[in-house]
């Protein structure tokens, strides 16, 4: 089962992406299609997928995976670590002693990449230590600058999901850089709502505030 995964990946050479965004019509259909492909491939590696590394140090669920403090668990077997164990091959546009940024293998638009941390155990940013993420961050410039001077793009978004509820289906931290032109319709956020009231604004400020 391991080796019809592998092949099936290395078919697609690698990067499953995992935002799942609402696309004009037809582009739509292709992109449910896709992320229905991503997440059967990457279901499959997970269940075929021998003895967890235990790299992390953090408690593990029932399933092998590592438990972070956001309560998403980190997927010791998950597609790109496998990329940057150079077990499955990717695209690599460059790599540094602790990230690797890659292409989408299906992307949203051509030059759509992805940057990942080299360190394994965080499924979110919100369990990444400032030092790692800051290693990791740093690297976002330079490929939004590549892929924008590469592709010719008028814009370039840059998207992050943490947990399922946001789109998140490989729970490794990675970061979509996807370029835009004007009228593509590939990325939509939803409409503004009402303006917050104070009220609101100063329950929410108390509640964050007293987290930190």
């Amino acid at each position: 089962a391991l080796g019809r995964c592998q092949k099936s990946m290395e078919a697609v050479s690698s990067s499953l992406s995992s935002h799942r965004i609402a696309t004009p019509a037809s582009p739509r259909r292709r992109s449910d299609t896709c992320t229905a492909i991503r997440a059967r491939l990457h279901r499959g590696i997970k269940a075929a997928g021998s003895k967890k590394d235990g790299t992390s140090s953090d408690a593990q669920d029932g399933t092998g995976d590592t438990m972070a403090l956001s309560g998403i668990p980190y997927d010791e077997n998950n597609v790109f670590k496998k990329i940057i164990a150079g077990d499955i091959p990717s695209y690599k546009i460059f790599e540094t002693e602790h990230a690797l940024a890659f292409l989408d293998a299906f992307p949203m638009a051509r030059g759509h990449a992805l940057l990942v941390p080299k360190a394994s155990g965080y499924a979110s940013i919100a369990d990444m230590p400032a030092e790692v993420a800051a290693d990791v961050f740093k690297e976002l410039p330079r490929l939004a600058r590549l892929v924008r001077e590469a592709t010719g793009c008028d814009g370039v978004n840059v998207v992050q999901n943490n947990g399922a509820a946001a789109g998140q289906v490989v729970f490794h931290v990675h970061f979509h850089v996807v370029p835009r032109w004007e009228g593509d319709g590939v990325i939509r956020l939803g409409t503004s709502g009402d303006m917050i009231t104070k009220e609101d604004a100063a329950t929410l400020l108390t509640a964050m505030q007293s987290k930190m």
